[in-house]
Formats: C-alpha cells, structure tokens, sequence
C-alpha cells in the first residue's frame, strides 16, 4: 500500500517538468510582463517595460502602435501600475486599463485624444494628437 502512495505522487512530476519547459521559453525571452491586449472599444494595446529584454521586444514591435506612452517620476526612475484613461474627441473612453511596466503603447485611429495616467495619488491629463511624433513621457513630480 506504501508503495502505491509513493507511485501516485511520482506521477505528478513529469506534469510539472512539462509545464516548465512550456514556461521557460517566456522567461528567457524577456516576456513575462508583457502584456498585450484589446480594450472594450477595440483598441490593441501593449505594455510592460520592465527590463533589458522586454524594453528591446517592445521597441522592435512600437511600429505597430500610434501612441507610446512612457511614466517617470525623474530621469531614468520609471513608474508601472499606472491607470491609464484615453478618451476620444467626443469623450468616449477607447482604453481604461493599467500600465505593467513604465511603457504603454496603443493602436489609436488617427486623432485627438484626452490620456489620463494616474499614480502616486496624482493624475496627469493631456491632449494628445495621433499620429504622436513619437514617445511621450509623463513625468511625475
């Protein structure tokens, strides 16, 4: 009966083998807190930044996105967990999601828009107009 029970927990580690080897991969390539998604008005998004190797996936797909939004609080100390809200000119909110990392970028039509970024129980909020020339740093101070 002892050996039964021996046998039983052994055949949890290849499972656990397995679901490292699926992981790995994600961890060494640097994307683990990159997130990528869709806000509710169907806007793509992506966001993370925190690292050598997630900063260099991330400026290689920037291409793809019409907004890059970049959080400080000096140069070089950057914030992540920020609020961000992004309203179109008619004030509909197109993105209401928070930041992973200090870098936010989305797929926005061209346009005006109103982003608010929250952090430090401070709110920074500015119009925007896209295509943006570039990346935008929000600095809190």
């Amino acid at each position: 009966m002892r050996r039964l029970e021996l046998f039983r927990g052994w055949v949890f580690v290849p499972i656990i083998v397995l679901m490292g080897m699926m992981i790995l991969p994600g961890l060494v390539a640097g994307e683990d807190f990159i997130v990528r998604g869709t806000s509710q008005a169907g806007v793509s998004y992506m966001t993370g930044g925190i690292g050598l190797e997630e900063r260099a996936t991330i400026t290689k797909e920037a291409k793809n996105y019409t907004l890059w939004l970049e959080f400080d609080i000096s140069s070089g100390n950057y914030l992540s967990a920020v609020e961000v809200m992004i309203k179109d000119a008619k004030g509909g909110v197109v993105i209401e999601e928070n930041s992973m990392g200090p870098w936010f970028l989305a797929s926005l039509p061209a346009g005006n828009y109103l982003v608010s970024a929250k952090a430090l129980n401070k709110a920074i909020v500015m119009e925007v107009e896209v295509p943006a020339g570039g990346k935008i740093t929000l600095t809190w101070q």
